[in-house]
């Protein structure tokens, strides 16, 4: 340690005052002005706890996590009784990996002080990153009680209610903290995608924004706003004119990888290499399509690898990589290195399956891996993106007159883009419940972030038309169940007639369908997973084909299945089919016979 040639201090005055100047130095992020004053400080004083503790810190700023546990330690030697010191080698031992050390480092800094609430917020974010959620609320709650005005605990708080599904929990967290900090952009998307979820599509957007506001960087903010746009009718310029700025603002100072195109005489004597990347090869709605495409890809041609970029992986993941010939699990690696793996595989066609929805890796794509890249699925809009090139889709689903709002040029299948396999153990099929009933009973179990004002309204005049109908949803949280409630009883519809059911895990939840005479689709952005879904457990559905890109899929569905007079092109259309259906028993049983055969054999 340099400090031998100093001079002394009168230490009765100058330690106090050098410490004073020192950590002002420190806040305003001048840390080698900061860190000489404290190592002049020990010159003349060894042992002074403040020093050691400040010059740990400045340690793990600039990442060197060991020598900050190094110098935190003596700090706790010299003063063992502070809990900010044990709370701070808590912190560098977790990032250093010492999960075990960390812990009863913070523990003993809680056991020092029970109301240091910035204590207890850093054990909350340690518990939070080790998935003990119910642990970390009980110790984050106790933050808030004590430090009410803390965004961070607030934030930390929501995070692990949002875990363990106290979504409206999570929500009033969310507020608290952007309240408290309206800069708060993290807050704002969280609370944005709880909103999506409860069926508030303004208010998600207007937080999005706000994040953007906050935060002009955040790919993540801007891409849950263009997720939001989907789900409402906004112009279709506006929203296509969104996605291609998305690229612009973010993707635009990438520098692509090396061109490799592809050498067609070595692909003609060789299988072409297929990657699939997606956050979501686990237990997923996904695996529904993603399993037949992996099993049933022509192995004499196709070598078929999978990036699995899941923060966690489970049984399913592990039957997705039986399916594959390659298997890599991608999620420690940063865009640029996934996209350089990609591009050492030799991969020949990229296929992205997230579009902008949740855990995306669409930025590997802008570095160009791959000379042929393709999106399909997981997204029913453009990527926006100048770097992929086509998008898989078909006919309905992606019409003649959607082409010019897609980055993309299309690639239509022969009949539908969804190749839909369930899992193996399904509920039974059963008769219509109306053969039985005097009531007629309409099903719509979709996100509920797609049952806009113009849908709920469209679902308020069918039960008008249908005196003795009611209507089955189910949506997640408190206040997603007054939401909806609210607008059916401002639309004139009695409390009896709309049934709201609690989310159930998936064997249960399919059950549901049981309850139900007919299903009705959303627009503009149709229903996909829940559409296949309630054909295969019997129900058939009618969708209006909005003329929006994502307006098609319950259109390709039906048609698929031999189904396409159920499908329509207008709300009023929409709304007179599911009112002649509902007065109309015998033509309703017609859709309904053999139904789950018709459906495994399209």
């Amino acid at each position: 340690m340099a400090g031998n040639n100093m001079k002394p201090l009168n230490k009765a005055n100058s330690i106090g005052s050098l410490l004073i100047q020192a950590t002002q130095l420190h806040q305003a992020g001048q840390l080698e002005a900061a860190k000489k004053i404290y190592l002049s400080i020990l010159a003349n004083s060894p042992k002074d706890p403040d020093a050691l503790h400040y010059l740990g810190l400045i340690e793990f700023q600039r990442g060197n996590f060991e020598e900050s546990i190094r110098q935190i330690k003596l700090a706790i030697a010299s003063k063992p009784s502070i809990a900010a010191f044990h709370c701070n080698l808590g912190n560098s031992l977790k990032r250093l990996g010492d999960m075990q050390s960390a812990e009863k480092a913070y523990r003993e800094a809680l056991n020092l002080d029970q109301r240091f609430a910035l204590g207890l917020v850093n054990f909350g974010i340690f518990l939070l990153a080790e998935n003990r959620f119910s642990e970390a609320i009980k110790f984050l709650s106790n933050a808030v009680a004590i430090e009410p005005r803390h965004p961070l605990a607030w934030f930390t708080l929501g995070q692990a209610q949002y875990n363990e599904e106290q979504i409206d929990s999570a929500a009033h967290s969310y507020r608290q903290a952007v309240a408290l900090n309206s800069n708060f952009a993290e807050a704002h998307i969280c609370l944005a995608n709880i909103l999506m979820r409860f069926g508030d599509c303004p208010g998600s957007i207007q937080h999005f924004q706000e994040a953007l506001r906050s935060n002009p960087h955040s790919s993540l903010a801007y891409q849950g706003y263009l997720l939001a746009l989907n789900y409402d009718f906004f112009s279709i310029d506006t929203v296509f004119d969104a996605h291609q700025k998305w690229d612009a603002r973010f993707l635009n100072n990438i520098e692509q990888l090396p061109a490799r195109l592809p050498n067609v005489e070595m692909l003609a004597k060789q299988r072409i290499k297929v990657g699939y990347l997606s956050p979501d090869f686990r237990q997923h709605v996904m695996r529904f399509f993603i399993r037949p495409m992996l099993k049933y890809h022509d192995r004499d041609r196709f070598e078929v690898f999978c990036y699995s970029t899941a923060k966690s992986e489970d049984d399913e993941s592990k039957r997705l990589e039986s399916l594959s010939d390659h298997w890599l699990s991608c999620a420690s690696l940063d865009n640029q290195a996934l996209a350089q793996r990609i591009r050492d595989d030799g991969i020949d066609i990229l296929i992205d399956l997230a579009g902008h929805t949740a855990e995306n890796r669409m930025t590997t794509l802008a570095y160009r891996p791959a000379p042929v890249q393709i999106t399909m699925l997981g997204y029913m809009n453009t990527s926006g993106m100048k770097s992929i090139d086509y998008r898989i889709s078909d006919k309905l689903a992606c019409p003649a007159n959607m082409e010019a709002y897609f980055s993309e040029r299309i690639l239509h299948m022969p009949d539908s883009q969804w190749c839909y396999v369930p899992d193996e153990k399904m509920p039974d099929c059963s008769p219509a419940p109306c053969m039985i009933n005097d009531e007629f009973v309409f099903g719509a179990f979709h996100n509920t972030a797609k049952m806009n004002e113009t849908v709920i309204d469209a679902w308020c005049e069918i039960l008008r038309r249908v005196p003795h109908g009611k209507l089955l949803t189910v949506a997640w949280g408190k206040e997603a169940h007054q939401h909806l409630k609210l607008q059916f009883s401002n639309a004139g519809i009695a409390k009896s007639r709309l049934v709201i059911l609690e989310p159930k895990p998936y064997a249960e939840y399919l059950r549901y369908y049981q309850l139900v005479d007919l299903t009705l689709d959303t627009f503009p952005y149709a229903g996909g997973t829940v559409s296949c879904e309630s054909l295969w457990m019997g129900v058939p559905f009618i969708s209006y084909a909005a003329p929006t890109p994502a307006g098609g899929g319950g259109a390709s569905i039906l048609k698929a299945a031999g189904l396409g007079e159920l499908v329509t092109h207008s709300v009023e259309k929409y709304i007179e089919l599911a009112t002649s259906l509902a007065y109309d028993k015998s033509r309703l049983s017609t859709f309904r016979t053999d139904l789950r055969q018709r459906t495994a054999s399209s």
